[in-house]
């Protein structure tokens, strides 16, 4: 899930411009359904996850407050740069 258009770091990493839009194109052609949060979205993506339960695999954010909900929480920065970008 991402919350917003602004860039996330990742080790010190930003983004290339309109990494956020490839990043949904690439999911939307894999037919992996996203959900988007323009606010707060803590309490609406673990409820959503909990319901939709096996076929949500994790919310990918970098909000650590999802250490507290029953979630499968995916930090951004495990992500890591390889040499061809």
């Amino acid at each position: 899930e991402v919350a917003s258009n602004a860039p996330v770091k990742m080790a010190g990493w930003v983004p290339p411009p309109l990494a956020r839009e490839q990043i949904l194109s690439v999911l939307e052609s894999l037919s992996v359904e996203c959900h988007q949060a323009w606010s707060e979205a803590d309490g609406m993506l673990a409820s959503f996850f909990v319901a939709h339960q096996p076929r949500v695999y994790a919310v990918l954010s970098n909000d650590s407050d999802f250490l507290i909900y029953p979630v499968r929480f995916i930090p951004f920065e495990t992500f890591t740069r390889t040499a061809d970008g």
